[in-house]
């Protein structure tokens, strides 16, 4: 059901959960990704990695703070940074997600979207 509600909005929900030893996982992305990253959901799925190889490199270390901070306080994860599309392009992400602690590490349910160029 979630699935189809994603094909109306212009961003795509995610699951995105941390271990205790800082491995991510996307254990859930909806296809609207792909209009965002050019990354099918199973790509993502099988390589989370792709989504901070990708990052802008001044944008890097800002997306990693705010995803520690969020994972250790518990707080909601608001950022946004530049993404290379998979076309070969720079996108700006608005990406907001709610943190919950797992025994296993941290989980994140979120959504993302394109926003404007930034100034």
């Amino acid at each position: 059901m979630l699935e189809k509600y994603s094909q109306l909005t212009p961003g795509a929900f995610f699951i995105l959960e941390r271990d205790k030893v800082g491995d991510y996982r996307l254990p859930s992305a909806s296809e609207s990704i792909y209009r965002i990253t050019g990354y099918s959901a199973a790509t993502l799925r099988r390589k989370p990695h792709l989504f901070f190889v990708n990052l802008h490199p001044d944008d890097i270390l800002q997306v990693q703070q705010q995803i520690q901070l969020s994972g250790r306080d518990l707080q909601q994860l608001y950022v946004k940074c530049r993404f290379l599309h998979a076309a070969g392009h720079w996108v700006w992400l608005s990406i907001k997600a709610v943190p919950e602690y797992l025994n296993s590490g941290v989980r994140w349910c979120g959504f993302t979207y394109v926003v404007n160029p930034q100034a």
